[in-house]
């Protein structure tokens, strides 16, 4: 997986009116979260971050970043917009290490055309991405999910994929992840995710 640098400038000033004031500069404020050490506050163009992923179009895109000589190799952990403008307000890293592996969230993408379409049957994805485990150099755009040979009716498990190389996928019960739906079976896979969904938040 390719790393994109992006040029960050250290942060010694701190709190609601600083923040404001380095949004008002066309900077945004960043912080990276490292195993062991202080977390370490530093601001960036925002610009520069969204051409960065649109470019890479992988939310879990590797950044690599020198904060006041220190070069760290970032993973996005969460990005606060504004409500209205969707202007970034905040951005929150986490550092990896290349022989460390970590634990990422990767969308779901069907690869094919499922057999079960020629017969108005429609592919739907369950499961919007799926958790993995894999060195940072191996992490995935999209977890892609053969449907050629599905029909009206037909799902499949997570247990019954196929990871990306060099990944693998982690859950803790199983779970559908993708099915072909007819009218009628879609709205049976409605209620059986609403269940999942259910007994889900009754574990947690």
């Amino acid at each position: 997986m390719d790393t994109t640098t992006l040029a960050a400038e250290p942060r010694t000033d701190f709190g609601k009116g600083a923040a404001r004031k380095l949004r008002a500069s066309g900077r945004v404020p960043a912080l990276a979260y490292r195993a062991g050490g202080e977390p370490l506050h530093f601001s960036l163009d925002p610009r520069e971050v969204k051409l960065a992923y649109q470019r890479s179009g992988n939310p879990n895109l590797l950044v690599s970043v020198d904060v006041g000589g220190k070069a760290l190799t970032l993973l996005l952990k969460d990005a606060q917009k504004h409500p209205v403008s969707r202007s970034l307000l905040h951005l929150d890293f986490f550092e990896v290490k290349a022989d460390e592996k970590v634990e990422i969230d990767v969308p779901v993408r069907a690869a094919g055309r499922a057999a079960g379409e020629r017969l108005g049957g429609r592919v739907r994805v369950l499961r919007p991405s799926l958790k993995l485990s894999c060195l940072p150099a191996d992490i995935p755009a999209t977890v892609q999910v053969d449907v050629t040979a599905m029909e009206v009716g037909d799902m499949l498990d997570v247990d019954e994929l196929v990871p990306p190389e060099r990944c693998e996928l982690l859950f803790k019960h199983r779970f559908k992840v993708i099915t072909v739906v007819g009218k009628r079976i879609e709205e049976e896979a409605e209620e059986d995710e609403e269940a999942e969904e259910a007994s889900e938040e009754g574990e947690s």
